[in-house]
């Protein structure tokens, strides 16, 4: 038998345990303690955060383009060897040009980024900016992509870009039909971080302009488009050139047009 007996044969109801008094209007806040362990959290978060987006920033800055990285792994004496061809090839050009009639060229990548570890390195230095080095180029049937190294105080990385080159669609009686080459920039960037345009597009008109070519910007699709204009003949005997094929492949582009009398 049990040898405790309740009145009513329930249990009493055992006393709950103080809980803690909720906050009335009028009462005081919560210690600032707790705001500033809040505070310190927030900050400690948006620390990480700025951390981890610097990482990722300087990461991408960083970043090489793969046909960037296989061009400047390319040996000097392969190198010179392209560099040869490629003069042999533009004084030929040059000979076909000023004589009547049809001419053609080909120049693969591999000759451009020879003429240009070599010749333009030595020769022609003053072409480029001193903040911009070691360009090569990559083409494909999508367009020429040209890379560089770029230094200055703030930043050292590699700056590429993609241009789609080809014959713009003029009148034939247009006097110049023929004479212009559209160039459409496009995915400018440095490392894998998009750059604004208006610097490369200060550069690629310098760089037209000291081969005494017109250049005259429009718009296409959102992008920007040089139309570069081949000079009219100042001396006497100089051939009109007209160039009326533009093809891209992969590895290389294919130049073709005609030479005439003024």
């Amino acid at each position: 038998m049990p040898d405790r007996y309740y009145l009513g044969g329930q249990p009493p109801r055992r006393p709950r345990p103080p809980s803690e008094p909720s906050r009335r209007r009028g009462e005081p806040n919560p210690p600032a303690g707790k705001w500033r362990r809040i505070a310190g959290r927030i900050v400690l978060v948006v620390v990480v955060l700025g951390i981890l987006g610097g990482l990722l920033l300087c990461r991408a800055v960083k970043h090489v383009p793969a046909f960037y990285q296989q061009a400047m792994d390319v040996s000097p004496q392969e190198h010179m060897v392209a560099s040869d061809k490629m003069v042999r090839d533009v004084a030929g050009l040059v000979s076909d040009v000023n004589k009547t009639g049809r001419w053609q060229a080909v120049f693969t990548a591999a000759e451009i980024n020879g003429w240009l570890a070599v010749e333009l390195a030595k020769k022609r230095p003053e072409l480029l900016p001193p903040s911009l080095s070691d360009p090569r180029v990559s083409i494909t049937k999508e367009g020429v992509s040209v890379a560089c190294r770029f230094r200055s105080p703030a930043l050292d990385s590699v700056v590429s870009l993609t241009v789609d080159v080809y014959r713009p669609e003029l009148d034939p009686a247009d006097p110049l039909n023929g004479r212009v080459v559209a160039l459409q920039v496009r995915k400018v960037r440095a490392g894998n971080l998009p750059l604004p345009l208006g610097k490369i597009l200060d550069e690629v008109s310098k760089a037209t302009g000291q081969l005494d070519w017109e250049v005259r910007w429009r718009q296409a699709g959102g992008e920007p488009v040089a139309l570069v204009t081949i000079p009219p003949p100042r001396r006497r005997g100089d051939k009109l050139v007209l160039i009326d094929t533009i093809e891209l492949a992969e590895g290389e582009i294919r130049v073709a047009g005609t030479s005439r009398r003024p």
